[in-house]
């Protein structure tokens, strides 16, 4: 585009009237450029007259239309001309040269476009007037506008003037150009130009149409509308004649082309619906209308509408469809998307929905609106709870608002759901975010290396545990354990290695500690299942000695514990554990266990007493009481010969009950005694010898016993004094 001219005049301290009267008055030559909004015209003057209107860039695409408002060619007549003459020429000198209109017509023609586009620019809401002086640049001349016209100022202000008197009455006739006026009556008229009229109104065209189809200028068509409206010659279709017409436009208007129909019916609907028709189904009509005339944005925010309408009644299947078609047409705004999300809940795709919902989040926060991305992300938290895709965006966006404690609760949950998806990658990854932002999370921990297990990346996920697990049982941490938690990560440990005696071991005392038996005989089994075969291991051994703690009633166990105490060498506590095994054994009427628990005790020491005893007591079990007593004695002379002289004394009297005629025992404890240089027992023993003696009449006995006491006892031995006295009189009886 050519500079303009490089002289400009402010005219906006003027009135528009004002402006052009100054102009005319002072025989200005140059163009008023004239302004409103995107709107621009230039109006160019020759000594105070006016000589053409022109658009910015345009070139005669209204003389056509003058030249049928004048009435000098008909709009049949001016399409054939359209496609006979040279688009690159002048259409008006090319008309004059082809005798289709004289040079006065072309004139009055363009006299009628002056006035009918100055009159319009009276209409414009406030206009900004710049006069440019000289002559005019190149976006203001060429093409049919080198063919001048000359009007003068005044009478084209007059007429602006007069249109604006005249429009408010207008307007309260003519409510809206979009209003079908039809004939009101069969009644013909002489005027050819209000016949016109009413012929144009008999084609159920609107306002609108009328004024562009009519030969005469806008204005005096709408005026004259007006007044046929007046006299009830012409009435505007009611709401439902509207409806009505557009529901048969086909038959009603038949030659229509496809898109002006489209046009006229979008116009029908469009004043419907500013007159409150209250049918349910105009949304979609001015939808299809709207797409059938290539107005996608149009159409798609009808569709949007019917979509938001049929949400509200909880119609979510069909409100998808029509959001569909809305998509189809347009790219949605957030709106539009967050109708998708609403209708996908309703019809319980919430897979849908969480992932529309998650771009339109993105959306919200690329645009710099985090607060309502924040918003959106709770609200759709609460309604789609389990939705990875939301949770995601809801903890990183807690992250960003300074809430770490918060989305690590969220970081938690979706890890949970990864976990429970079987995505054990993305759980763990998920974990490791959750470390980086809190590095004794213990929970943490645990499911990061659960995941890995699940992954199996098995030594790894035994490192995880076994780091987790000593940190816990660090010192700074030995106070406030959680031992469930602790007990949890060693169960892990051993899951993933079962031979882990030391994780097994400490299941199996912790369990204890906390009277969960069952468990802890499991993991104490455990171990003896792994360490079978390694007798020298000492947590074999110790493993054996606590289950038979927890029941010393299993057979397998003691009887297994003995065997590897006499693989060991360690003789005297393998015979200890045989004789238990055949107590239990005994116990549980199972003799012949028993049996040969003992047997194998004393293949390993025929002299221990604890053999000897636990004979006795096999004995005892079987009523066998003199073997009873004979093993007992066993055990006595035993403990009697390694100088126990205690367990000797406890062994003798246990035989004494089974068997009370071996009483000579005592003698020989007293022997042993006073060997021992022990007198006061020696004395005891020889005194209960005494008197075992005295009540079996066994004075040889009796008097060996008294003589012994009294010669290594002296004064403390006078009770043998009495006895022996006593003894004498029963010989003399």
């Amino acid at each position: 585009m050519s500079e303009p001219q490089k002289t400009r005049i402010d005219l906006n301290f003027l009135d528009l009237p004002s402006v052009f009267q100054n102009l005319a008055d002072n025989r200005r030559t140059g163009v008023l450029r004239v302004a409103s909004g995107n709107r621009v015209r230039g109006v160019r003057f020759e000594n105070g007259s006016i000589r053409m209107v022109i658009d910015p860039g345009e070139r005669g695409a209204f003389l056509g239309d003058a030249l049928v408002r004048t009435r000098h060619l008909t709009h049949e007549h001016l399409a054939e001309l359209k496609g006979s003459v040279d688009p690159t020429r002048p259409f008006g000198r090319q008309l004059v040269a082809m005798g289709v209109v004289s040079e006065a017509q072309l004139s009055e023609a363009y006299t009628f476009l002056i006035t009918e586009r100055i009159c319009d620019v009276f209409f414009w809401k406030d206009p900004e007037c710049e006069l440019h002086v000289g002559e005019p640049s190149a976006e203001w001349t060429g093409g049919d506008f080198d063919w001048k016209a000359s009007v003068g100022a005044q009478r084209v202000v007059f007429e602006a003037v007069r249109r604006q008197d005249e429009t408010t009455e207008i307007e309260e006739r003519i409510p809206s150009w979009s209003d079908i006026p039809v004939p009101a009556t069969d009644e013909t008229f002489d005027n050819s130009m209000v016949t016109g009229l009413l012929e144009l109104c008999g084609e159920f065209h609107d306002v609108e149409g009328i004024l562009e189809r009519a030969q005469m200028s806008r204005f005096e068509a709408l005026k004259e509308i007006s007044e046929l409206i007046v006299v009830r010659k012409v009435r505007f279709l009611g709401v439902d004649e509207l409806v009505d017409l557009a529901q048969n436009i086909g038959e009603r208007c038949p030659d229509l082309p496809v898109e002006e129909r489209a046009l006229k019916l979008i116009r029908i609907y469009e004043r419907a619906e500013e007159l409150a028709y209250d049918g349910d189904d105009l949304d979609l009509r001015l939808a299809t209308a709207y797409e059938a005339a290539d107005k996608n944005e149009e159409a798609s925010e009808r569709y949007l509408r019917i979509g938001r309408a049929l949400i509200g009644k909880g119609e979510g299947a069909e409100a998808l469809d029509v959001l569909r078609q809305a998509s189809r047409l347009t790219v949605l705004d957030l709106e539009g998307r967050k109708l998708h999300v609403e209708a996908h809940l309703i019809v319980g795709n919430h897979d849908q929905a969480a992932t529309i919902a998650g771009t339109i989040i993105e959306d919200l926060h690329t645009d710099g609106r985090p607060d309502e991305a924040y918003a959106y992300a709770r609200r759709m938290r609460e309604t789609v709870p389990r939705s990875d895709v939301i949770i995601r965006l809801l903890a990183e966006l807690e992250l960003e608002r300074g809430e770490t404690i918060q989305a690590i609760v969220e970081f938690d949950e979706l890890a949970a759901i990864y976990f429970d998806k079987q995505n054990y990658q993305r759980a763990a990854e998920i974990y490791h975010r959750i470390l980086t932002l809190d590095e004794e999370n213990i929970e943490a921990y645990f499911r990061m290396a659960s995941a890995l297990q699940r992954m199996g990346k098995l030594e790894e996920a035994v490192q995880r545990y076994k780091m987790l697990a000593d940190m816990l049982s660090s010192s700074e941490l030995r106070d406030t354990i959680n031992w469930q938690f602790l007990i949890r990560i060693y169960e892990k440990i051993v899951e993933i290695e079962k031979d882990n005696i030391i994780a097994r071991e400490w299941l199996a005392d912790t369990y204890i500690k906390r009277n969960n038996l069952d468990r802890a005989l499991h993991h104490l089994q455990a171990v003896v299942d792994v360490l079978r075969g390694r007798p020298q291991h000492d947590s074999l051994k110790t493993a054996l000695r606590k289950i038979l703690g927890l029941q010393a009633l299993d057979f397998e166990a003691r009887e297994l514990l003995a065997e590897i105490l006499k693989s060991r060498g360690e003789k005297a506590e393998a015979i200890t554990e045989y004789v238990a095994l055949a107590w239990v054994a005994m116990t549980e009427g199972d003799g012949e266990v028993a049996q040969t628990a003992l047997a194998s005790a004393a293949r390993l020491d025929p002299l221990s007493p604890e053999v000897h005893q636990g004979l006795a007591r096999y004995h005892d079990k079987l009523g066998n009481r003199l073997a009873a007593a004979q093993n007992y004695r066993d055990v006595g002379n035993l403990h009697k010969a390694a100088g126990r002289m205690t367990e000797a004394e406890i062994a003798y009297r246990q035989a004494l009950k089974f068997d009370d005629r071996h009483y000579f025992w005592l003698l020989e404890m007293a022997e042993a005694a006073t060997h021992a240089g022990a007198i006061d027992d020696a004395l005891r023993f020889y005194q209960e010898f005494a008197v075992t003696a005295a009540d079996r009449r066994d004075l040889g006995a009796l008097r060996i016993a008294c003589e012994t006491a009294r010669s290594i006892g002296g004064g403390n031995a006078a009770w043998a004094d009495s006895m022996l006295a006593q003894a004498s009189a029963w010989v003399g009886e």
